[in-house]
């Protein structure tokens, strides 16, 4: 299987930075499950992937904390993360 290409905007990465070390862990806990499971779609609902628009996915990493990241053949790109509320919000604009 060919290998997935993981990238990170600058948004996501200064979100990152403001992140607790525990909250961090369990953001890269979520990237690394989400690697894993894409191309396998019965396991995006184990790792909680919800696809948001055509290219456009949710997971997330606890109850309030979530990433936004879109889906190009043979990469991930990782564009925003923060709790419910600022999701919401971004979601909007998108």
């Amino acid at each position: 299987m060919p290998s997935l290409e993981i990238n990170f905007t600058t948004r996501f990465l200064r979100a990152a930075k403001k992140l607790s070390k525990s909250d961090l862990a369990k953001v890269q806990d979520t990237i690394d499950a989400t690697a894993a499971a894409w191309g396998h779609p019965h396991a995006h609902a184990g790792v909680g992937i919800r696809r948001l628009r055509a290219n456009a996915f949710e997971c997330r990493a606890g109850l309030q904390l979530r990433l936004i990241f879109f889906a190009k053949a043979g990469s991930l790109t990782f564009h925003a993360l923060g709790h419910h509320d600022e999701i919401q919000n971004l979601l909007k604009s998108l």
